[in-house]
């Protein structure tokens, strides 16, 4: 039962609690943890980059998707109803792009999705085709006439979903990291199946090279749902944690919206599993699958500061 304060105890606890919200971006960016969110998907729960970006609760943004690259096609972009970019209409983004990368946050642009028309790379030699086409049109921040104008975006995420796909990616992520230099990081992260290895992106996470991978505990497969247990989902985690490259982090994937079936509520993410994979050495934070505004505040908080967010349910709780 909620103890009884008067109304002026009432309003310093609340003025207590905002503060704490204003300053939780800060406590997260001192910590060894992020949060990478997808967004280009659907613009009714996703709202504006600025707006995603002004929350403070995010320290990746991956653009979704370039869905049309790879053996000589032209590079097509699918933000969906936020833009066309065939039009040139993705322009218009490069102030948001900029004000997001103004505030700390990675901005990369995600390869693939759930779309059939990047089956695979060619060959070796065009996977490098495509690396060199990528840092010249998004990375380099020279090219004016790209889709997303002169921005020069932080890096290149690989969800590579597409049945088939296993070719070549190794070679892609191997000439995206020989762009690196000391004044400019390439910054690359991939989204993996829960199964290990990844059918598709396995030798490429093998090369070491890649800044974070993501496992998705979401996809078609049943040991990664909740309705598995929270025993069975920590078996795969720390095969993954046992097996990534060092000096890589992994991040949890999760749907934000927890009436998925496949889906462990924040509750149960929060209370059974996150207390076990922060402990893991190369935990990097949680990578959410879209934004979704209803719930998905609730992961960013507990997934960087359990420490805030016990604060600020106890104070919850008094009021």
């Amino acid at each position: 039962m909620a103890a009884a304060y008067s109304q002026s105890t009432k309003s310093l606890l609340l003025g207590a609690f905002s503060l704490l919200l204003a300053f939780s971006p800060l406590i997260r960016s001192s910590e060894a943890c992020g949060i990478s969110v997808y967004w280009g998907q659907n613009l009714a729960q996703e709202g504006s980059l600025r707006e995603l970006c002004e929350t403070g609760n995010y320290s990746y943004v991956n653009l979704a998707y370039l869905s049309t690259f790879g053996c000589g096609q032209k590079f097509a972009l699918n933000f969906t109803d936020h833009c066309d970019a065939a039009s040139g209409g993705c322009k218009s983004l490069s102030t948001e792009l900029q004000a997001c990368q103004n505030r700390g946050v990675k901005v990369l642009l995600s390869l693939g999705g759930n779309d059939t028309r990047y089956n695979q790379l060619c060959s070796a030699q065009d996977a490098r085709n495509v690396a060199d086409d990528l840092y010249n049109t998004f990375l380099s921040g020279s090219n004016s006439d790209g889709p997303l104008g002169d921005v020069s975006l932080d890096g290149i995420d690989l969800d590579i979903e597409y049945p088939g796909s296993v070719n070549y990616w190794d070679y892609l992520v191997e000439a995206l990291a020989s762009y690196r230099t000391p004044e400019k990081n390439v910054y690359l992260s991939a989204s993996a199946s829960c199964s290990y290895p990844d059918k598709d992106l396995g030798k490429a996470i093998n090369t070491g090279l890649l800044n974070h991978v993501a496992v998705r505990f979401y996809d078609d497969n049943p040991q990664c749902y909740c309705s598995a247990g929270a025993e069975r989902i920590l078996q795969t985690w720390n095969g993954w944690s046992s097996s990534l490259p060092e000096g890589n982090q992994l991040f949890f994937g999760l749907l934000p919206n927890s009436n998925a079936g496949s889906q462990c509520t924040p509750e149960v993410f929060t209370t059974e599993i996150l207390p076990v994979i922060t402990s893991s050495p190369n935990y990097g934070g949680i990578m959410l699958r879209a934004l979704y505004k209803d719930i998905s505040t609730l992961y960013p908080a507990a997934a960087c500061s359990n420490e805030a967010l016990h604060r600020r349910q106890s104070l919850i709780s008094v009021l």
